[in-house]
Formats: C-alpha cells, structure tokens, sequence
C-alpha cells in the first residue's frame, strides 16, 4: 500500500519490522504447549534490498527453530510478490506457563466482518506526501527535520497513518511521538512489537539524516530492538528519543529508547 511510504518513495527498514514481528511470535506459538504464553523479548532484522509499492504484497515465513520450556527462537524471511528476499530476521521469545483454571470448552464460531460506511484504512485515499528528488538537493537532513516539526514540510504517508510526530530535532538527535491507542494493539491487547520497532527505526533513520548534508541519503541495513516491557494502549503518547552512536564517511550507528505515556522505558533498539 502507498500508505506505506515512508517520504522517500521507499518502504523505511521499519515497515520490514512491522510486516515481520507477527509471523516471527506465531512461528514460537506453533512450538509451546497448552496454558502457556509467549511475550517478544528481541527482534533482530537484516534489510538487504529495497522495497516499495512495487513490490506487490510482501509476505513474512516465520519459522521455529528451538524451543526451551522458557525461551523460543524463530527466524523470518520477508519476500515481495516475486519471491525476491526484501528481509531476514530472528526474535527471541520468553515462554511463561500460567496456572490452568476453568473454562468453558471452546467452540469455533463463524467470523463476522463488521460493516463499515468507509473502506479500511488502508484502502483510503492516501495522505501525506513523498518528497520530490530535488528536496535532497536543496535541503539538508536538519533542515528537513525542523521543517517537519513546524509543518512547513508535509508529513509522510506512513507517518500520517500512524500519528507520528516529530519533536525537538537537533544534529544527531530527535524525538518522535505517536499516540498510544489500540489500533496498535495485538490480540492480547498489548502495543504490537513491530509498531514499537517501526518508531524506533524511523527515530534513529531521523537522527542520522540531521547530520548528513544536502545531497545525501541513507538506507538501513540492520534494526535490532530489545523488548523491556509490554505497553498497553494507555492515554497519551508513544515517546522515541534516538541519537546517533557514531557517524562515519559511509556507515552510522544509532540508538533509541521507547517509552510508554506513563515514562517508562518499553524498549531500546539500534540500528
């Protein structure tokens, strides 16, 4: 979906993240036995070509590799519509027996879709916009940071799906903020693990542009985030602060931390 877009005309590392988290925790449910639960503990992805609406509709293969009684390891491929490898990623899995108690026997029901008046989100006609090829040319990384806290530049389609704000830019750091609701949420009513991985990636990819010059960009090649807490859909905002680690002529490293509207720290990643 052009939803997706991440200002570029790309797909940013973090919609990998986002695409791949599901399939990577279910890979992990396949090898647990019964009143057992699994909560993400990390999540390592490797970005090895580029992806966009050309792509088609990506897929992510998860896979089980190893299961302990406390802790599972799966891996994921995630392939455009040709079967062309986009991503390759792991997620290690903490595996928590819980005490059996009465329940009423299950029994499948048919699913219902509910009927809306509009399509589904992403059907929708998109908003927010992708820079043209001259804004590189003309503009620095900070410049467009800052243009992006003041609404001077328009926001991206991903960024406008998601709520994402940008706050405080300077060279080598910024803040981005999303809110924090249950559009987000998983099936256990938790903030999804690629969401919280997708605004720790485009943190980081942020806090590296502010310090490259006009004419230059960039392109993710890894994102490891390491889960600390689950985030339920409280009031308020998702808070990403990332700075940049080290910035050399062609490679960089970032960092972030992730933290809930209560302040607390939900996760840390680099990338």
């Amino acid at each position: 979906s052009e939803w997706l877009h991440g200002g570029t005309g790309h797909y940013a590392g973090g919609v990998g993240a986002l695409v791949a988290d599901a399939s990577l925790g279910c890979a992990v449910l396949t090898g647990v036995p019964p009143w057992a639960i699994i909560t993400t503990s990390q999540l390592s992805m490797s970005f090895l070509r580029p992806a966009g609406p050309w792509s088609g509709r990506l897929a992510a293969r998860g896979k089980l590799i190893h299961t302990t009684p406390t802790v599972g390891l799966s891996e994921v491929h995630v392939e455009d519509v040709d079967g062309r490898l986009i991503a390759h990623g792991t997620s290690r899995c903490f595996i928590q027996r819980i005490k059996p108690f009465e329940t009423e026997p299950f029994v499948a029901k048919e699913i219902v879709a509910p009927s809306y008046d509009t399509p589904d989100p992403y059907l929708r006609p998109v908003q927010g916009e992708n820079l043209p090829s001259s804004t590189w040319a003309d503009m620095s990384g900070l410049e467009w940071a800052r243009a992006l806290e003041t609404g001077e530049a328009p926001p991206a389609p991903l960024a406008t799906l998601l709520g994402y704000q940008m706050i405080e830019p300077e060279e080598g750091a910024v803040t981005m903020a999303m809110e924090n609701h249950e559009w987000l949420c998983n099936p256990a009513r938790m903030v999804y693990g690629g969401a919280i991985a997708n605004i720790a990636h485009d943190a980081m990819a942020m806090a590296l542009h502010t310090t490259l010059p006009k004419g230059t960009t960039y392109a993710t090649l890894d994102l490891t985030v390491n889960f600390v807490r689950p985030a339920p859909p409280d009031r308020g905002k998702m808070v990403a602060r990332a700075h940049v680690l080290h910035k050399g002529r062609t490679f960089g490293v970032t960092g972030a931390d992730v933290k809930a509207p209560n302040g607390k720290t939900v996760a840390t990643a680099t990338a």
